[in-house]
C-alpha cells in the first residue's frame, strides 16, 4: 500500500494549493488547474510540474502567491484571480478518452499506458513538439480516468432519477427473490 503523504504549506511556493479526493491530500496546479495524486506530494514533483508546465512563473514571488491562495481559499473561485482559463481543453479530452474507454469496457491504465503515449508520439510527428506538450498535460492516469467514469456516471443516474420523477407515467420496480447463498448470512435489513 502506498504511503499516504501530508500537505505541506510550502507547497504553495510551486503554485499548488490542497484539495482533497478520496479521502486524501492532493496538489491542485493554480495555473492549470491539474490536480497531482497523493503520492506526489514532494516538492521535487511538484518543482518538476511548475518547470516543465509552467516555466514562465519560475521567478513569481511566493509571498504574492500565498497571498493570492489565500484570496482564493476566502471566495473560492480561481477565475477572478486569473489561474484558471475559462476553457480547458485538457480537462475536456480527458473526459472524452474516460467515454471512451468505458464505452470499449477497456481496462483503465490503458488510457496512461497506450492512448497517451501514441497520441503525444502522433502529435509531435504531424503538428510538432511545441504541440506535444500540451497533450502532455491531458490527465490520463488510471485513478483520474475512474474518476471521470464516475462523475459521467452520476450525471446519467441524476438525468434518469429526474426525468422519471418529471414523467406522468407512475414507475415501480419489482425485485424477484435471491437465490444466492452468501445472502442468507446477511439479510437485509428493512
Amino acid at each position: 500500500m502506498p504511503k499516504i503523504r501530508k500537505w505541506n504549506d510550502s507547497y504553495v511556493g510551486f503554485g499548488f494549493t490542497k484539495v482533497n479526493r478520496d479521502d486524501r491530500e492532493c496538489a491542485q496546479c493554480m495555473y492549470c488547474s491539474y490536480v497531482m495524486s497523493n503520492e506526489s506530494l514532494r516538492p521535487s514533483k511538484l518543482q518538476n510540474h511548475r518547470d516543465k508546465n509552467h516555466p514562465h512563473v519560475k521567478d513569481v514571488d511566493i509571498g504574492a502567491l500565498a497571498a493570492k491562495r489565500v484570496r482564493f481559499d476566502k471566495e473560492a473561485t480561481l477565475t477572478n484571480f486569473g489561474f484558471l482559463p475559462e476553457e480547458n481543453p485538457a480537462l475536456e479530452c480527458s473526459y472524452e478518452v474516460a467515454y471512451r474507454v468505458a464505452k470499449c469496457k477497456k481496462p483503465h491504465t490503458i488510457a496512461e499506458d497506450l492512448i497517451k503515449p501514441c497520441a503525444e508520439k502522433m502529435v509531435e510527428l504531424l503538428i510538432g513538439p511545441k504541440e506535444k506538450r500540451n497533450m502532455q498535460q491531458v490527465p490520463l492516469s488510471n485513478s483520474t480516468i475512474r474518476r471521470r467514469i464516475d462523475d459521467m456516471a452520476a450525471v446519467v443516474c441524476q438525468q434518469v432519477c429526474s426525468e422519471i420523477k418529471q414523467s406522468k407515467l407512475q414507475a415501480s420496480l419489482q425485485l424477484d427473490e435471491s437465490t444466492d447463498t452468501t445472502l442468507e448470512r446477511f439479510p437485509l435489513i428493512v
